[in-house]
Order: C-alpha cells, then structure tokens, then sequence
C-alpha cells in the first residue's frame, strides 16, 4: 500500500469491528483561510484519518482556496463537514468586511486601531459562537 494509497483502501475482514464503533468526532479549528501552510498543513492531517474511523469536522473563518481544497473535487474531500465562524479573526487589523490585504499594513494608526478595537469584540462573539458549536456539535476532541 503506498502512502497516497492510505485512507482509500479496500475493506478488510476486520473492518466490521470499527464500522460497528460509533466514529470519534473531531473538531479542527483553523484560524485562517489563506493558502499557506497550516490550511495546507491541515489538509495532509485530515488526508491520513480513516473516515471509517474519525468524523472530520473543521472551522474556518470564511470560505475560500483551503475550505475548497479540503472539500475536494468530485467527492474527494478529506472532510464530513465544513463550518464558517467569521469570528475567527486572521489578523487584528483586518478591515471587518473583507480579508486583510497587504496595504492595510499601511493604513493610519487611528484607523488600525478601530479595526483592532472591532475586532477584539469580534473575536469575542466568535469564540462565544463557536463554544456553542462544539456543545451543539458533541466533538469528542478538538
């Protein structure tokens, strides 16, 4: 079996052993939708779990190049469910509307400081959102 091969295999006689189990679900919770490394970091994580054996749940802040790696073309994703908590801030200047770009490095202080005001409330309301989400949700491991 070679690596690629891993988590797409044929079943086995013992198989019937975990399909009986009840699934572990897992919640991953990733702080940011850019395509770098944790999203692609996560991806290889989730790619490896056996979906017989791990319910595979993950929380992004918003939509984007890694919420559509993880789910995959043509029914190949290496997710069960995908979430959007936009209370998940990426950065603590980030303009409340949209994603930071690199010009808003620039903006004047008074303004960076707004946001990062805004944003501190934000990421308060997300957490609250997403504490709920895991009650709701009855993950086993985050």
């Amino acid at each position: 079996m070679t690596l690629e091969s891993f988590g797409k295999r044929a079943p086995r006689p013992n198989d019937f052993a975990v399909s009986s189990c009840r699934k572990a679900r897992v919640l991953f919770i990733n702080d940011t939708a850019r395509n770098g490394g944790p999203g692609r970091s996560l991806y290889y994580i989730l790619k490896f779990l056996d979906p017989l054996v791990v319910h595979r749940a993950v929380v992004l802040p918003r939509d984007g190049v890694i919420a559509d790696l993880l789910r995959g073309k043509n029914g190949d994703g290496v997710v069960d469910d995908i979430l959007f908590e936009p209370g998940l801030v990426e950065n603590p200047v980030e303009p409340w509307n949209r994603a930071i770009e690199r010009d808003d490095f620039d903006a004047a202080l008074p303004k960076k400081a707004v946001r990062f005001v805004g944003n501190v409330v934000r990421a308060g309301d997300g957490i609250r959102k997403l504490t709920k989400l895991i009650e709701r949700g009855r993950y086993d491991l985050i």
